[in-house]
């Protein structure tokens, strides 16, 4: 080894460890807490679960929105032709689950409330989300002067 080599080394080595021990102890951390439910002992995805509750909309209309985005201009003909072309259950369902109706979107099902509602809210919600989304369907793929 050159000697320039080694008293860069010489001089750097100790900085760069006291620089690199925070993250190999914050990456033990997460390894051993987050990956692994020592308590339960099974594995957990609560690293996964944040990262999906951080993207999860807050309003219906938001909700609306992504997945028209999502939607091929097939999809979206189809959603602003006849209600019994469509499986509504099943699209409700991917609804409920996606944005997390189930998992404790509160913001969301708030944002989708009608007063004097009874019923499991996550339903309601994500059937006020798909009736956005027809009407959102609706507006931007109608025909010129057939909107009223």
């Amino acid at each position: 080894m050159d000697w320039r080599w080694w008293w860069l080394w010489q001089r750097l080595r100790l900085p760069l460890l006291v620089a690199c021990l925070p993250a190999l102890f914050l990456a033990d951390w997460v390894y051993w807490r987050v990956l692994f439910d020592t308590a339960a002992g099974r594995r957990i995805d609560a690293a996964q679960r944040w990262w999906q509750r951080w993207g999860w909309p807050r309003t219906a209309d938001e909700a609306a929105e992504r997945l028209y985005r999502r939607l091929n201009p097939r999809e979206r003909r189809l959603l602003t032709g006849p209600d019994d072309a469509i499986d509504w259950f099943s699209v409700g369902m991917g609804v409920r689950n996606e944005f997390g109706l189930w998992a404790g979107n509160d913001a969301l099902i708030e944002s989708c409330q009608v007063a004097g509602r009874i019923g499991p809210a996550a339903d309601h919600a994500s059937g006020v989300i798909l009736h956005r989304l027809v009407l959102l369907c609706r507006e931007r793929h109608a025909a010129p002067g057939t909107l009223g």
